[in-house]
Formats: C-alpha cells, structure tokens, sequence
C-alpha cells in the first residue's frame, strides 16, 4: 500500500506522470526479455540451427550486450554528458533497429548484424532506475523500486504467454511476427 502511495502521489513538475512513464518503460523492457527463448526456436526453423551454433550466436551477442552496457553506457553518460532520457531512446532505438534486421534477415549473417545493432538497448533498464531515482525524494525510493521489482517479476507471467502464443500461430506462415510483438512493446 505504501508503494502504491509513493508511485501514485501527486509530485511538482508532472514528475508523478514521469514516474508512471518510467514504470510503463520497465515493464515493456521485461516483457521483450521473453523473446530470447523464442529467438532460439526460431533460428532452429529458420536457418536450421543447432544449440551449438545458437550458443555461438549467443555468446556473440552477450559479448556485444556487455560491451554496450560496460563501455557504450559510460561514454554516453560521461562522455558525451548525454541526459537520461535520451540515453534511453538511443537504447530503445538501438533495439528497434536490431528487430527490424532480424524481420528483413534471410540468412544468420543477419541475426548477427542484429546483435551488433542491439549493443545499447542493455543501458536501457539501469538509465531508467537512475532516472527514477533522480525523479523522487529518498525517502520514496525504496518504496518506488519495490514496485519495479514487482512488475520485473509480474510482466513475464504475461509476456512469455504471448510471445509462445504469437510464435505458434505464425510458425508456418510468419515466424518473424514474433519479432513485431518486441518491436510493439
């Protein structure tokens, strides 16, 4: 109850509307998480993969995510003194574009090009908590970012649903759908 208080009261300059903003950011952001299991079946249809050969993908970009996170983050923040909110809108664009790569991809070489375009969307969920905690008094913030944890937590028990659900219907037609659904959210 009082999360829901802290999230939900009224605060100067619409920083309450930023707030709930934030959290709606999040919560898409956790609900794209789920694809990742999806993409594995999907270069198996698609390009006939085996684990070893997703496992190398996803070595690849985890490689590609940590070093947008590590070393793209900081430069973008204390580098180029970039605030916040763009800093996020390169993230999610950097994920938009990646999704979009995949859709147009008809051989691996394009999941790969994907990945590489996908390095900053990493940098989204940490910005997004230093915005929230810019946004807000210290006294809320441990309530505010309990209710971040609890849509971390609630968001997959719907997102994973879709996600098969999508991927399912459109296996032998579209199975790149499942790729709109991330670019949707």
């Amino acid at each position: 109850v009082d999360s829901c208080r802290a999230l939900f009261k009224p605060r100067p300059e619409r920083r309450r509307l930023f707030l709930l903003l934030c959290l709606l950011a999040m919560s898409l952001y956790t609900f794209q998480r789920d694809e990742k299991p999806m993409l594995y079946l999907f270069a198996q249809n698609k390009f006939n993969w085996d684990v070893s050969a997703f496992s190398s993908f996803r070595t690849f970009q985890s490689a590609f995510f940590v070093g947008g996170l590590l070393i793209g983050g900081p430069i973008l923040v204390r580098g180029l003194k970039l605030k916040d909110t763009f800093i996020i809108m390169i993230g999610a664009l950097s994920h938009l574009v990646a999704r979009i790569i995949f859709i147009a991809g008809n051989s691996p070489k394009w999941l790969y090009g994907g990945a590489v375009t996908a390095c900053l969307g990493p940098v989204v969920p940490s910005v997004l908590r230093s915005f929230v905690s810019k946004l807000i008094p210290s006294s809320d913030r441990g309530k505010v970012f309990a209710m971040l944890t609890v849509t971390d937590t609630a968001v997959p028990m719907i997102s994973g649903t879709i996600y098969v659900l999508v991927y399912k219907a459109a296996l032998t037609t579209y199975p790149e759908l499942l790729f709109l659904v991330t670019l949707v959210t």
